[in-house]
Order: C-alpha cells, then structure tokens, then sequence
C-alpha cells in the first residue's frame, strides 16, 4: 500500500482500490488517522475500528475530545 506523508488532494481510487479493505485498513493506523484528525482541527480518543453504533456496524468509531475548527 502506497504511504502518505501528508494530506493532498487524490483521486481515491489510485491509492486504495477497495474501501473496506484498503482504505479503512489505512485510517485505521495511528499515524494516520492522527494526521487527518490534526487537519481537521479535531482530538479524539477511545478510536476503535469495525465498531457497532446502534443498529449499524461502523469503519471507525472514536469520542471527540476537543474541537479547534474556526478558533484559529
């Protein structure tokens, strides 16, 4: 799988062909669901993949902490 070094604009499917298996696998690593959650001005914490919420299962769950959008 090809690593980012930072956020850039991409066409999804030239990196990760197959959502449940490529992408969310790649979210789901710590360095970078760290750096999209950076970029969105967004902490969180309790991140766990392949997750229930409610009636659905999930990609990715997490609890916000703290929100900086429009602060700066």
């Amino acid at each position: 799988m090809k690593k980012l070094k930072k956020l850039t604009p991409v066409k999804l499917r030239e990196i990760w062909s197959h959502e449940a298996t490529d992408f969310t696998r790649w979210m789901a690593q710590e360095e970078n669901i760290s750096m999209v959650l950076d970029e969105i001005g967004i902490s969180a914490e309790n991140i766990k993949t392949e997750d229930n919420a409610g009636n659905f299962n999930v990609d990715i769950t997490a609890d916000e902490v703290d929100r900086n959008i429009g602060t700066q």
